[in-house]
């Protein structure tokens, strides 16, 4: 299932699992730096990244060559 399944795995870490009690995601409480402090947000990040590569190859694979809204919206203003 390759094209299934994400190549990025989260881990379970405790910074990630207190996140939610701070009202905060994670990925802007725990920021990752070069020490390793922050690993659980880097992981999202890198899973974000992933999947948005997976969705640009399949705009690509499928012609759509629109603008998404979002960014529409924005400009317009």
């Amino acid at each position: 299932m390759p094209n299934k399944l994400f190549k990025t795995t989260i881990r379970r870490l405790v910074k990630v699992a207190e996140a939610p009690w701070s009202g905060a995601p994670t990925v802007l409480l725990n920021k990752p730096t070069n020490s390793g402090a922050g690993a659980g947000s880097l992981e999202y990040w890198t899973l974000a990244k992933e999947f948005h590569q997976r969705v640009q190859e399949m705009r690509r694979e499928f012609g759509v060559n629109e603008e998404p809204r979002l960014l529409r919206k924005r400009r317009n203003r």
